[in-house]
């Protein structure tokens, strides 16, 4: 289908994330880092990398062409990036990474 999110009978096309198995490890890594800074800055992390979630669902071809058919959300209000493919319609989240780490781990998880 291309770029387009519409289906031939006009309705919006349903995204669903799938987490690949070490993204849960990226997660669970800075949402300790940030607990262990403020107590309530863990929750927050969390609460803005749902929001970026939602954003992706809504519009997945919106954000940033990487590599070939490779996607980068930004995280707002913290230095990371999700880094994502779409296939039909599932949105396959291959990294939640600090943007200061090298682009090269993402590729080696694809």
């Amino acid at each position: 289908m291309g770029e387009s999110e519409k289906i031939d009978s006009g309705q919006k096309l349903v995204y669903h994330i799938l987490l690949r198995p070490e993204v849960y490890s990226d997660l669970k890594e800075s949402f300790q880092w940030y607990s262990d800074q403020h107590e309530i800055l863990g929750m927050e992390f969390i609460e803005q990398i749902e929001s970026c979630f939602e954003r992706i669902k809504s519009n997945p071809y919106s954000y940033q062409l990487i590599k070939k058919n490779l996607r980068r959300a930004i995280v707002r209000k913290f230095p990371f990036g999700i880094f994502y493919q779409i296939e039909n319609n599932e949105i396959i989240i291959f990294a939640i990474f600090h943007l200061s780490r090298l682009p090269g781990n993402v590729k080696r998880r694809r």
